[in-house]
């Protein structure tokens, strides 16, 4: 499994933990924590993203 396959698995169960936690309690400050994690996972897998496609870039050439 690739970095971008994990990192994107990361993001799904995070998005779905938060949804869930905002439907308990979308006060709840643990669903503000979920979101700023979501958002760091979201920057990792652009950045192994645009990793990603710079190396199939430089086969090509």
């Amino acid at each position: 499994m690739t970095k971008v396959d994990k990192l994107n698995q990361q993001v799904e169960a995070t998005r779905r933990e938060m949804y869930a936690a905002y439907e308990r309690n979308p006060k709840d400050p643990y669903v503000l924590h979920l979101s700023q994690t979501l958002d760091s996972l979201l920057n990792e897998l652009t950045h192994a993203l645009q990793e990603h496609s710079r190396r199939d870039v430089s086969r090509n050439l």
